[in-house]
């Protein structure tokens, strides 16, 4: 059983640690020191969660990264990924590049928008696309 006072959303989670990133990195151009080494700790950990938690296989056929001069010192996500969907016979047609930002709402925490080349007839993907992205964001994830 998780414990919840040890957890909290994934999206919360990148946030912050975007957030130790980019304090970090501007912390390491101003004076060195020892900065760099928790730069690359905080970078370990964002890539071990996006490996983790956000989709891969079916449709999702490429490795979904966190844009970081996107984040906005972690005050949105952006996610830079890739979906492969199918034609009318069941073999892959195609490859659409996309990104989902997940930006600060008062009423429901976050709202996620997507964007890519979908043309007119892959536009309901954006909504599969926003529900999957949507689960995982919200999953609950040890704080580290």
């Amino acid at each position: 059983m998780i414990d919840r006072r040890k957890t909290r959303p994934l999206y919360r989670e990148l946030a912050s640690i975007i957030n130790a990133f980019t304090t970090c990195s501007e912390r390491w151009k101003e004076i060195g020191d020892s900065h760099y080494m928790w730069m690359e700790k905080h970078e370990d950990r964002i890539d071990k969660l996006c490996e983790e938690h956000f989709p891969h296989g079916s449709g999702f056929d490429t490795k979904s990264i966190i844009v970081m001069d996107k984040c906005n010192k972690g005050n949105q996500l952006c996610i830079r990924s890739g979906f492969h969907p199918m034609n009318d016979v069941g073999m892959y047609d195609e490859w659409i590049d996309f990104t989902v930002t997940a930006k600060p709402c008062l009423m429901f925490e976050y709202h996620l928008i997507i964007k890519g080349k979908f043309g007119k007839k892959h536009q309901p993907l954006k909504d599969y696309i926003n529900e999957v992205f949507g689960e995982c964001l919200d999953k609950q994830v040890p704080i580290m």
